[in-house]
């Protein structure tokens, strides 16, 4: 069987059980973890400021990757992978609130057999517009040795910049790295940094649009969420992986 990025078997996310692009990448030393996206069979895409939030050095020999058939996994259902490097992107910096280019590729020791339910996603080919059905999700610790994929679909995911930028929300601090998307209950109670943001493409496929950077709040008064968009990113991503280096 032909395995395609984002093929995903679905194109209304209300209906997809579980999303198999989604890795937990796991600090086995601290037992921590970042949320992070499988886009090669043996590459992932994470965000820099929740791997460094946790590890400093960047030191592959403390991570591992893990993904899972099942949207509740266990010991069972687990598929793990050691990591081999961690590549930063060369024009991360933090800045006030949150980094920008925040991304790292982390490459596995050993790529993922793809299957409909492990899967790579696909990488953007522009920017995301606000017609596009768009998801974001993340697994989450539920007890010693289980973890739960949790997913929040996106109905209108951009919030017009000039409402973002205004004197309510960030005050002219964003710039076009940023996607705003309105937050919910499931941003301030589940999402890890890094979560991806998920939309779909015009080809039916679906694509990584940004990684969150910033987790708002929920109310009548909070802050929308961020997400560092990744499209510029692109060709670093597509080089980085086609050299090895």
């Amino acid at each position: 069987m032909l395995i395609v990025c984002g093929d995903f078997g679905g194109k209304d996310p209300l209906s997809m059980e579980m999303w198999p692009s989604v890795v937990y990448l796991h600090n086995t030393k601290t037992h921590k973890s970042c949320t992070s996206s499988l886009v090669k069979r043996n590459w992932i895409l994470s965000s820099y400021s929740c791997v460094h939030s946790i590890d400093e050095s960047l030191s592959p020999e403390q991570w591992e990757a893990v993904s899972s058939k099942s949207r509740v996994a266990n010991e069972q259902n687990l598929t793990k992978r050691s990591v081999s490097r961690i590549i930063s992107h060369p024009g991360v910096k933090f800045e006030k609130l949150r980094y920008f280019n925040d991304s790292v590729l982390v490459e596995l020791s050993m790529p993922y057999d793809l299957s409909e339910e492990v899967n790579t996603i696909c990488l953007p080919e522009k920017v995301v517009d606000n017609k596009q059905p768009c998801v974001t999700a993340s697994w989450s610790y539920e007890s010693p040795g289980v973890f739960k994929q949790f997913s929040r679909s996106l109905s209108e995911p951009l919030m017009q910049s000039d409402l973002c930028n205004s004197t309510k929300h960030f005050n002219g601090f964003l710039t076009e790295q940023d996607i705003c998307v309105a937050s919910g209950e499931m941003e301030a109670s589940n999402m890890e940094i890094g979560s991806p943001l998920m939309c779909l493409a015009e080809n039916g496929l679906w694509q990584v649009q940004g990684m969150l950077s910033y987790r708002g709040g929920y109310g009548r008064s909070s802050k929308p969420s961020l997400y560092n968009a990744i499209v510029e990113s692109v060709p670093w991503v597509e080089n980085t992986i086609a050299s090895g280096v």
